[in-house]
């Protein structure tokens, strides 16, 4: 399986073993978190991760495992591979890939302790519906991937995407336990994105929510 480190990004600095992986040169077929990506339990996802800020976060809370960080824009993996590479992170892989086709193929289910979805969907028009993230498809390969009593978190800054984040992830069987309800509530993971901090420090509401599946589930 091809990788690149950080150094091979535009860094100049020595690799620190940060894979990053290509979607285009992924192998066909189910995708083993483990054994095929190089990951280690607990495993979470960090999906849309723009800048890479989270990613860094993530790593400097200590919560052990791998984060695994997908992102479409070569741009923003290529800098969140630079940033990583600065503050000496460790536990992050990332893939360079669109989501909403590589969740159906990630393997085994129940391996994911945690996703964040930051700010995904931001678009209200109808001909953007097609490039949601958070749709019925996604969220119940997302609901498989999840450990029993494992969380999705996910915040917005669009009231209406918040209403309808709550009607998908229920659907699916996954139940809210963390609501702010738009409110300047805390991040409950402080693990912050880019935007998150732009909303912050332009005093914009921000919607965050965790839904967590069942113990038996």
């Amino acid at each position: 399986m091809p990788l690149m480190f950080a150094a091979d990004v535009g860094t100049g600095a020595a690799p620190v073993g940060l894979a990053v992986l290509e979607e285009r040169e992924l192998p066909p077929g189910p995708l083993d978190l483990l054994d095929g990506l190089g990951c280690t339990r607990p495993i979470d996802l960090d999906v849309g991760f723009g800048k890479g800020r989270s990613l860094v976060e993530w790593s400097q809370r200590g919560f052990g495992g791998t984060l695994l960080g997908i992102e479409l824009r070569r741009g923003f993996v290529e800098h969140a591979a630079r940033v990583l590479a600065r503050a000496g992170a460790s536990g992050v892989r990332l893939v360079r890939g669109d989501f909403r086709a590589l969740v159906s193929r990630f393997v085994p289910d129940g391996a994911v302790r945690r996703c964040f979805l930051h700010f995904p969907d931001p678009w209200w028009k109808k001909r953007h519906q097609k490039r949601q993230v958070v749709s019925g498809p996604v969220v119940a390969e997302l609901g498989r991937l999840l450990a029993p009593g494992g969380e999705v978190f996910v915040q917005t800054d669009v009231p209406e995407r918040a209403e309808e984040f709550g009607g998908a992830f229920g659907a699916a069987g996954l139940e809210q336990v963390f609501p702010s309800g738009g409110a300047a509530g805390e991040n409950p993971f402080g693990v912050r994105s880019n935007r998150e901090l732009r909303c912050i420090e332009a005093g914009l509401p921000v919607w965050r929510m965790v839904f967590r599946k069942g113990p038996q589930a």
